[in-house]
């Protein structure tokens, strides 16, 4: 239950200040200081917030203690991961760490995800991990953001045969079009696999 409680703070803080429009540095000034106000000494919220601007092909980022998410580069071939800047939410006064730009190019692929995805185990308690995950992202290149969303919870589920989830699964997936498309970004949120 506190658990949720903290959420559910952090939800409307965070819809609050988006409504603001304030820039994102100040957004994490103001959340950090809402949860300390709001939460009990041990409790800390684990958080990455990414701000895509699609005219200028480029995020900024603030991961704030999160598993980090992945950033497929087409003209590389490669994951770089978006790394944490700072410490969870709830543990001191000031917000996570800066902000960090990256330029988004055609056939970029961003992903975010909960740690209810790579913690997912299977019946011998192997986790499902990052290696999995970007194994699965791979193989659905060039398909959309849905397809490659259904394609990480269909191997999720494959890799834990049956067995429940112990934490919530989400994930989000922007991928990158060409300039005469439009980038497109979808995800999803399930309690468990089916």
């Amino acid at each position: 239950m506190p658990a949720g409680l903290l959420m559910a703070v952090a939800k409307s803080a965070i819809h609050t200040q988006l409504q603001s429009e304030n820039p994102p540095a100040i957004l994490m000034e103001r959340l950090t200081k809402t949860l300390l106000q709001m939460s009990a000494d041990n409790q800390f919220m684990t958080l990455v917030f990414v701000e895509i601007d699609l005219a200028a092909r480029r995020l900024v980022y603030s991961n704030a203690g999160h598993h980090y998410p992945l950033h497929y580069r087409a003209s590389s071939g490669a994951f770089e991961e978006l790394e944490s800047t700072g410490l969870p939410l709830g543990l001191l006064p000031r917000p996570p760490g800066p902000f960090i730009e990256r330029a988004l190019d055609p056939g970029d692929v961003l992903i975010l995800y909960s740690d209810g995805v790579v913690e997912a185990t299977d019946s011998a308690g192997e986790m499902f991990g990052t290696v999995r995950l970007r194994e699965g992202v791979l193989a659905q290149l060039g398909r959309s953001a849905e397809t490659v969303i259904e394609a990480i919870f269909a191997a999720v589920r494959a890799h834990t045969e049956g067995v429940a989830l112990a934490d919530d699964a989400t994930v989000v997936v922007v991928r990158v079009l060409a300039q005469d498309e439009q980038t497109e970004a979808t995800d999803a949120d399930v309690a468990e696999p089916d």
